[in-house]
């Protein structure tokens, strides 16, 4: 299973930057890794594609969203990047990963303006990181401002003093005011990520002593809903990962074959009816899909009332009024006692068949149990170490 992402993303003015990596402490790429993979998406096409690269004992799966200036997934010019184990095949990502990007992407363009809105003040976002291993530059520009040399030499001067970091600025460049939080050092308490330079672009008539009030606040939300996204797209991953294993193996071994859940959950649509007239000794069996059935139910009624009204007939020809009087009322009295029941039969048979209905959602619920199971045991089984 995979546990490292890494969000890329390019700029014409400093090239191929890291945005944010997840988690911090189990990855950490160096400026030449993010070269190479961006080289790597560049030399195929502008458009949209996936990239398998092995580098420097690195097995990395990778999806580049597209250059502006062609056609591109959710945002231009970003990189969404899976650093495999050595088990791993980055081929089953190509189908994946191009999906997971473009709802990462989506969603880190809604985070980032509705952050501008909650700081009405702020009219640009800025992140810089300087790490020995990463060295000093913008890691997150929004929305697209320029970012010189000199506002990122300014942003830097400020907060690495000759003898301390300095936590929080208020930075006057050009008669522009930024407000900027350094998160913290990885040997200290930081703030969700360790080693940025988070700053906000004020408004002309915003106060830049309200906003560094709050930066701490707003520093964390931002932060935090953008790491929060890469975790989520890590997640959706491994989701994706397990159920094509899970797939793979229920097609080697599955717990329920297609033949036994046919099986079990094949009921007839009609159970069988059983009626007595009252007047035969003889028991009219009704089966659905029954070819020796003589008749449907309608027809034995149908039948019935013939045969009662030839008997009518025949007593009133013979003249034998007070008997024909009874076995019309008996016949009367039997046919609505038979209608009576037939109700009552189909009562119960419209509840057996939503029992049935319910017994066989039941089976495909158990079904989709016992694989999300098959699932977990095989995942603590394969990647225990984890």
């Amino acid at each position: 299973m995979v546990d490292k992402i890494c969000l890329i993303g390019w700029r014409d003015d400093i090239g191929a930057y890291l945005i944010m990596q997840y988690p911090r402490k189990k990855l950490v790429i160096n400026a030449q890794d993010v070269m190479q993979i961006y080289t790597a998406h560049r030399q195929n096409t502008l458009y949209p594609n996936f990239a398998t690269i092995h580098y420097k004992g690195k097995k990395i799966a990778s999806f580049f969203s597209g250059l502006k200036t062609t056609e591109y997934i959710a945002a231009p010019n970003f990189i969404v990047s899976l650093f495999l184990d050595e088990s791993e095949s980055p081929s089953i990502f190509k189908d994946l990963l191009p999906n997971v990007s473009a709802t990462l992407l989506t969603k880190l363009f809604e985070v980032l303006p509705d952050i501008l809105k909650q700081l009405n003040q702020v009219k640009g976002i800025i992140i810089l990181t300087k790490e020995p291993d990463i060295g000093e530059f913008p890691i997150l520009i929004y929305p697209d401002l320029k970012v010189s040399s000199k506002i990122k030499a300014k942003i830097f001067e400020a907060h690495y003093k000759s003898d301390k970091i300095e936590k929080k600025c208020v930075i006057d460049i050009d008669d522009t005011q930024y407000v900027s939080i350094f998160t913290g050092t990885e040997a200290e308490q930081f703030i969700v990520v360790p080693n940025l330079i988070v700053v906000f672009l004020l408004a002309k008539e915003a106060n830049a002593s309200s906003i560094k009030k709050k930066i701490t606040q707003y520093a964390t939300l931002l932060l935090s809903k953008i790491s929060n996204l890469l975790s989520k797209a890590l997640d959706e991953c491994n989701e994706k990962i397990v159920e094509l294993m899970i797939e793979d193996e229920l097609k080697e071994s599955p717990i329920i074959t297609e033949k036994d859940f046919q099986q079990f959950s094949k009921v007839e649509d009609e159970p069988e009816i059983l009626m007595e007239t009252g007047s035969s000794d003889r028991t009219i069996t009704q089966m659905h899909g029954n070819s020796e059935s003589e008749s449907s139910i309608d027809h034995i009624l149908e039948h019935i009332k013939m045969k009662a009204q030839e008997l009518e007939n025949n007593d009133q020809t013979v003249n034998e009024e007070p008997a024909v009087s009874h076995s019309l009322k008996d016949l009367k009295a039997q046919i609505q006692s038979l209608q009576e029941e037939l109700r009552e039969k189909n009562e119960v048979i419209e509840k057996l068949n939503e029992q049935i209905a319910d017994l066989k959602r039941i089976l495909k619920e158990k079904e989709q149990t016992m694989k999300k199971l098959m699932l977990i045991v095989k995942s603590l089984r394969k990647y225990v170490s984890y």
